[in-house]
């Protein structure tokens, strides 16, 4: 299993350059919180960023243990699941968190 920083600094990271459609008409700042490290998404309508640190006012912060992230991503761990059982925990724009399932690989 890859790590969250090995998935935002490459997986997400190409997946945005060679897709940027996928956060076409999208505006968002998405901050991820797993296991005391930090991560972002910035989408800006036309494109999407990603990478290790914090972002300043996130629209979204998504908190939970790098593991269930890890089994989320790599689709052992459904979204709506995590949510009820309080794996995943969102604070701020609860639609933004949804729109993340066509915008992540």
């Amino acid at each position: 299993m890859a790590t969250p920083t090995e998935y935002f600094s490459g997986k997400i990271k190409e997946h945005f350059e060679a897709n940027p459609d996928t956060v076409k008409g999208l505006e968002a700042l998405y901050q991820f919180d797993l296991d005391g490290e930090s991560f972002y998404i910035v989408c800006d309508g036309m494109r999407a960023s990603c990478g290790a640190g914090a972002v300043n006012h996130p629209q979204c912060t998504i908190t939970m243990t790098a593991d269930d992230f890890m089994n989320m991503i790599d689709g052992d761990l459904n979204p709506t699941t995590a949510f009820m059982t309080q794996k995943i925990k969102v604070n701020g724009d609860i639609g933004l968190a949804l729109k993340l399932q066509a915008v992540l690989p």
